[in-house]
């Protein structure tokens, strides 16, 4: 047998942290270089179209002094921060940055008065550029006036008015509130904070014009109606719900959690007479204040789809063993064995295992056991249920808590009359509540809401989601979400070409939240050894993410095949009755990833950083066959993420011919990570050329506002390792070249910009960056640095927290071969800089010094 060597963590990780070197931005950018005259053309039609706006805000908004809200869209080539057209135009003094929609979409309030300054101002921008020579070089250095650069880089503006609030009509509204049995209510996002969370109950006083107003035109249609006003107590969120009543006209407000659970009133008095829903959305959709109008979803069992039953179960399941299991042990166990622990949030987990249960929570009235039941019989009995999958799964037995928050659509709607946001909002205290008296870390929700997510914004659930996840110190593990019957792909094709057209024309865009920010998404496998089925292809079923610029859903598991035919799936449960069913479902695979997240943290003494336990099992997920092929990787980031990740055994320990550490600390202003290492000996020749495979992890937890849409990440943590080139800077210092490239990366298609390659190919702005370089006789140096760096959206806002950034790295160097002593050189390598190493799981169950 192989000698295992731990995974190392950093202990000394301060010993990484030096002054932030920042470089000096570049010039200002020509969007018309040399074509001056297409230049006034845009000048001139911008300029003409921002006067018209603002005599449609003189005129329309009048009630409100003209004030308004506009959406400044941007050209793909100006997305970098650098070209934002803050400083001549929409400035401070005349616009208010107060979010986003799309990348380079922004949003700023403006009066009447000074929108027709800028647009006066924008009339004024000459095509004209300078040139200025350097004396030194003699070069020719063009010089382009910031107005001109500004002007150049808008594409579009528009006010904000109905069509971007995109309310439903009276008719769909009610429609899809009656056939869910769900309250007359909206979701209502606006651009300002009314007070509501300060527990304001009447800001007609209120010095901002647009804030009077609502809440003077809200109360007028209260002496109409019975209306409740709804805000979230624990989130920064500028979203509320509005629910109409019957009864006499009155205004309540309050904390969403007065209104759900057993208070069933806003189901029981809904108001569902369409002249009090087109009064309200009259006035939602006709307030400058509004962004947008929206419906609640309920969160729903996940449809999954149920095989045969225990009348195929293969030979080699011995059914007495799994039953022994589940009832407590397997002969043989250890009774004292520690075991993962997961808190799984279903529909509730059948008393057959009572034993492994070990604290229930009935939120709903009736529970719907089969599901939770089958999710509980892979996290206790997986391994035993499904011996040709044993080397991907972790060992048996589990504890379990029982979050019972699903039941029958009926009785769920009641319970959470609000939709998504009630659940989550109970959820949320049940939490707070349970985790001070039983600790838990990972929960595994195979629930979604059924609405896929969009490309421009992280939905309202996932937003959520992640607030609970970050102020609890939990990590959600989340099915991406099963498509059915039109938005079924096709099985998959043995093919290249014809597995890329598989994915076309499909509407198979994942569902709520897992489009989650902080958290872990999962989208399913085929299991291995079926007939006409493709080993570990990306089940027909399983959705996928929607935009080029993140990894969604993150990783995948075995879910099942669907075979459609009543053949086996591959994946083998037990269920409610006792019985054994193949099974196939992205809810299926869930939580074979929150197991591996469970024991990650089992083995780290529950002390690891949830930053640290994601980047490791992100650093451990691998694309396969038949996904690891260069003209498949864009379409698997959208598929499985960053692959199947390695068992909690396989992830913190190395062979002798690699070597893995982590550090962990937050990242203050001003400071960045860097550290120069050596190559090891044994992977380099007397030249300086290296050969090997160094893979590297990060994962941050950035500071984020959601008002900014797509780019609600505030800041950008880069990752890099890089190999000295021999060269020396213009400062005199080693120059370096870069030497990893993201896992997904292909090459950018011809003319997309710079930015916009950054941001779908190497992942520029998102938390998570995992890159990899395969060396053969590379470079001239065994000279190395390894490092991270920050880069803020933009300066309006502090973005930096006072406590700092927590950021976990992974880095592994191997040799291929199997032959080299990595592991031996690199540990002294980084001991003779000053580093200090331990084994993690030794040194986690101390206190981590940050």
């Amino acid at each position: 047998m192989v000698a295992r060597r731990e995974v190392q963590l950093v202990t000394n990780p301060q010993r990484l942290k030096q002054p932030r070197v920042v470089n000096p931005g570049g010039n200002q950018k020509d969007f018309f270089k040399g074509r001056d005259a297409d230049f006034i053309k845009h000048r001139d039609q911008m300029s003409s179209e921002l006067k018209e706006i603002s005599e449609q805000l003189r005129q329309e908004n009048a009630p409100f002094k003209g004030e308004g809200f506009v959406e400044v869209r941007l050209t793909q080539d100006a997305w970098a921060k650098s070209h934002r057209p803050v400083d001549k135009l929409f400035k401070p003094e005349l616009a208010t940055l107060v979010g986003g929609n799309e990348i380079a979409d922004l949003v700023f309030r403006v009066s009447s008065i000074n929108l027709r300054k800028i647009a006066d101002t924008m009339a004024t921008a000459k095509p004209d550029v300078k040139e200025k020579k350097n004396p030194d070089t003699g070069k020719i250095r063009i010089i382009v006036p910031e107005l001109k650069s500004e002007t150049g880089a808008i594409e579009a503006v528009v006010l904000w008015g109905p069509d971007q609030r995109n309310a439903p009509s009276v008719d769909e509204a009610i429609t899809h509130l009656k056939s869910r049995d769900l309250a007359a209510y909206y979701r209502v996002e606006l651009f300002a904070d009314i007070g509501l969370s300060d527990g304001v109950v009447d800001g007609e006083d209120s010095s901002d014009v647009l804030v009077s107003d609502f809440w003077r035109r809200l109360k007028r249609l209260a002496q109409r109606f019975a209306i409740v006003v709804t805000y979230d107590v624990d989130s920064d969120s500028l979203a509320m719900g509005i629910a109409l009543l019957r009864g006499e006209p009155t205004l309540l407000i309050g904390p969403e959690r007065d209104f759900v659970g057993t208070n069933n009133q806003l189901v029981s008095q809904a108001n569902f007479k369409p002249d009090a829903h087109h009064a309200l959305l009259s006035f939602l959709t006709g307030h400058p204040l509004v962004r947008s109008v929206g419906l609640p979803v309920p969160v729903e069992p996940p449809d999954d789809f149920t095989a045969s039953r225990s009348d195929s179960v293969p030979a080699s399941v011995s059914k007495a063993s799994v039953r022994a299991l589940i009832r407590r042990r397997l002969p043989g166990m250890d009774p004292d064995q520690v075991h993962p622990r997961i808190c799984l949030v279903d529909g509730g987990i059948n008393s057959e295992f009572n034993n492994w249960v070990i604290r229930r929570e009935n939120v709903v009235a009736v529970r719907d056991e089969d599901h939770g039941t089958n999710i509980a019989s892979l996290l206790v009995a997986g391994k035993a249920l499904n011996e040709p999958l044993a080397n991907y799964l972790e060992d048996d037995g589990c504890e379990l808590i029982d979050f019972a928050m699903n039941a029958p659509r009926r009785i769920s709607a009641a319970t959470f009359s609000t939709g998504v946001t009630g659940f989550l909002d109970q959820l949320d205290r049940l939490i707070r509540d349970v985790k001070s008296e039983v600790p838990f870390r990972i929960i595994n929700l195979s629930l979604n809401v059924k609405k896929p997510v969009q490309d421009a914004k992280i939905s309202e659930s996932a937003k959520r989601i992640d607030e609970i996840a970050q102020k609890h110190d939990v990590i959600f593990v989340i099915s991406a979400g099963n498509a059915e019957d039109e938005d079924m792909r096709q099985e998959w094709p043995t093919s290249i070409t014809a597995a890329l057209n598989t994915l076309i024309g499909f509407g198979d865009q994942l569902f709520e939240p897992a489009d989650t920010m902080n958290n872990v998404s999962v989208g399913a496998l085929n299991p291995p050894g079926l007939p006409r089925i493709v080993d570990k292809a990306p089940a027909r079923y399983s959705r996928r993410g929607t935009s080029r610029r993140t990894v969604k859903p993150d990783l995948c598991q075995f879910g099942g095949a669907h075979r459609g035919d009543g053949e086996p799936t591959g994946l083998l449960v037990t269920d409610a009755n006792k019985e054994y069913r193949y099974v196939c479902g992205t809810s299926y695979a869930a939580p074979l990833v929150a197991k591996t997240l469970a024991k990650l943290d089992l083995e780290t003494g529950g002390r690891a950083p949830r930053e640290v336990l994601l980047a490791l099992l992100y650093h451990s997920a691998q694309l396969h066959a038949p996904l690891d092929h260069k003209d498949l990787r864009s379409a698997a980031k959208q598929l499985v993420g960053y692959g199947l990740p390695g068992t909690a055994i396989e992830i913190l320990s190395n062979s002798r011919s690699s070597f893995t550490f982590v550090f962990f600390d937050h990242l203050k202003v001003n400071e960045e990570f860097k550290h120069d290492f050596e190559w090891p000996q044994s992977l380099s020749n007397s030249n300086g050329e290296c050969t090997g495979i160094v893979r590297a992890t990060m994962v941050s937890s950035p500071p984020t506002s959601h008002r900014f849409g797509a780019e609600a990440a505030r800041m950008n943590l880069d990752l890099y390792v890089r190999q000295h080139n021999g060269k020396k800077t213009k400062k005199g210092d080693m120059s370096f070249d870069g030497r990893v490239d993201p896992v997904h990366a292909q090459v950018a298609p011809k003319g997309k910009s710079r930015e916009a390659s950054l941001m779908n190919e190497s992942l520029k702005w998102s938390p998570i960056k995992v890159y990899q370089g395969v060396l053969e006789d590379e470079g001239v140096s065994r000279n190395w640095r390894f490092g991270v760096e920050y880069l803020e959206r933009d300066k309006t806002f502090d973005n930096m927290p006072v406590e700092g950034v927590p950021v976990a790295v992974v880095v592994t160097i191997s040799d291929p071969t199997g032959v080299a002593p990595v592991a031996d050189e690199m540990r002294l390598a980084l001991g003779r800089t000053g580093i200090e190493l331990r084994d993690i799981r030794a040194a986690l169950r101390g206190r981590i010094q940050s």
